[in-house]
Formats: structure tokens, C-alpha cells, sequence
């Protein structure tokens, strides 16, 4: 078995990310382009930056809208039954 040498990121190449940036990441490797969700101080951060990162953010007023749209496979919180 060979051992693994830690590889330490210089100049350039170092860049910092956080929490909201690796949900955004996942979301899009996952095919997720459009996030339906309530506004709030909790998520501003995020839906500013995954608008930013090129994602469609729907509020809940226009959600609520698209309910009827959810069919079966939707969670029954978002049916409402």
C-alpha cells in the first residue's frame, strides 16, 4: 500500500470556501437550478450567492403558486395533506 503525501495549496491555487458555497456546489453537481424557499435573514446569504452562481430562486409567495405542479412525488408539507 502506498502512503498519500499531503498536498498543500500555495499562492494561486489557495482559495477559501464555507457552508453556503458547498451547498451551492452540491445543488448544481446534483442538476438543481432552481431553489423554491422561504426569504429570511437565515437563507439571504445563500439565495444572494447561488443567484449570483448563476441559480434561479423562486420566494414562497411564487412557490405556493407552483404548487399544483408538485404532483405525487412531492412531500406532503409541500401538498399540504
Amino acid at each position: 500500500m502506498g502512503t498519500a503525501e499531503p498536498q498543500v495549496a500555495t499562492g494561486a491555487e489557495a482559495q477559501l470556501t464555507d457552508g453556503f458555497q458547498l451547498v451551492i456546489d452540491a445543488l448544481k453537481l446534483n442538476g438543481i437550478d432552481t431553489i423554491y424557499g422561504l426569504p429570511g435573514i437565515p437563507i439571504t446569504d445563500l439565495t444572494r450567492r447561488a443567484q449570483a452562481d448563476g441559480m434561479r430562486t423562486i420566494p414562497s409567495a411564487r412557490a405556493l403558486l407552483l404548487l399544483p405542479l408538485a404532483g405525487e412525488d412531492a412531500p406532503h408539507a409541500v401538498r399540504g395533506s
